[in-house]
């Protein structure tokens, strides 16, 4: 008599899997970690060079890359045709790159007189940007209608953990806990999506590109210091952090400019979560 196999019918789907890692590790870090407040000597950056009466000159002139990638990104997912899932796609894009733009502007603001006010305009933009790319993630891997739902909630999420956090601050009990959250908790997430979902042609290539140059930039930004000694104070650390970020969105930049015109992307008409 044949043995009959058994399959069993897993009760937590891929979505809700994502659902619950986000939510156990937001728990722990919240129940487990002490606030933790923004330490002064952030901002005591190892180039503190002026030029025609612009503080700290390279961390200020580093940021216009940001400037020009944000116009160039906005302007490359305005042309986006992709069937269905287009229109959502070059929302969502869009205001990814708006944030880029947004970044680079705050960063600027931000280094010519660095303090926690002042921070709070550098931080802002990059948080809302964490979160458009987690959404245009889940866009292409998962479902673009979901990315499109939840895109408003992941936003106010980002917002939230800068206002929370200057908030905190102000108030003598600092708490960066949701702003690293924010920061480091979607790189996991987009990890993890890439091991649940298949991922369309080409797309991974880019994707673990701008997290190694992410990656790279914050060693940089550790290592502002030990970087400005060790070039012979040519450049910093934090200078050079702003340049291999910009670089990042590049890989960005050049998938939606190479896929933007394919009209070979059943996923996004197919694919629902599970």
């Amino acid at each position: 008599m044949p043995v009959r196999k058994i399959q069993v019918a897993y009760p937590v789907g891929k979505a809700a899997l994502l659902t619950g890692v986000a939510l156990v590790v937001v728990a722990a870090t919240f129940m487990l970690v002490p606030p933790i407040p923004q330490w002064p000597e952030y901002h005591a950056f190892a180039d503190r060079r002026g030029w025609f009466g612009i503080a700290n000159v390279l961390d200020v002139l580093s940021n216009i890359p940001f400037l020009l990638i944000g116009w160039m990104g906005v302007v490359a997912a305005g042309r986006l045709t992709r069937g269905e899932g287009a229109a959502a796609l070059r929302r969502l894009y869009r205001v990814l790159f708006v944030c880029v733009f947004l970044t680079g502007v705050g960063s600027m603001v931000y280094h010519l007189a660095p303090d926690n006010t002042m921070l709070v305009w550098d931080r802002l933009p990059m948080a809302i940007g964490f979160m458009a790319l987690f959404a245009t993630v889940i866009a292409e891997m998962v479902d673009y209608r979901w990315a499109s739902r939840f895109l408003p909630l992941l936003l106010a999420l980002g917002m939230g953990s800068v206002i929370y956090w200057a908030w905190s601050e102000a108030h003598g009990t600092g708490d960066l806990r949701g702003y690293g959250l924010v920061q480091f908790l979607p790189i996991g997430l987009i990890l993890l999506i890439t091991a649940l979902y298949p991922a369309p042609r080409h797309y991974l290539r880019h994707l673990f590109g701008l997290i190694a140059f992410y990656g790279i930039s914050k060693a940089l930004e550790y290592s502002d210091t030990l970087v400005f000694d060790a070039l012979r104070g040519v450049v910093s650390g934090h200078t050079l952090k702003h340049l291999v970020a910009t670089g990042g969105v590049l890989f960005v930049l050049h998938w939606i400019r190479r896929s933007g015109a394919s009209s070979e992307t059943p996923w996004l008409t197919t694919k629902r979560p599970e």
